[in-house]
């Protein structure tokens, strides 16, 4: 699932983005949860990065999550969610 959050009146706004739907430009926050592969080439794009995978993050060291390519900033988060 990818989900969107764009500023509206001062907060940030929460929305789904269907599969095969664009990304709104305006987005300051993208949330992917199990992506689907088409939903990671969608980030892929929009972004100009490459989104690492699952088994990729893993590797990650802590202190390497946080950081920088071609001008933007990315996390890499493990995170509980439906607990």
């Amino acid at each position: 699932m990818l989900t969107v959050y764009t500023p509206a009146d001062g907060a940030l706004t929460r929305s789904e983005v269907a599969a095969g739907a664009p990304i709104p430009a305006a987005a300051v926050w993208l949330d992917m949860c199990a992506p689907s592969p088409e939903e990671e080439r969608a980030v892929e794009s929009a972004l100009g990065v490459n989104v690492p995978t699952r088994e990729e993050m893993t590797e990650i060291e802590p202190s390497s999550r946080l950081y920088e390519e071609d001008g933007a900033l990315l996390m890499t988060a493990t995170v509980i969610c439906n607990a």
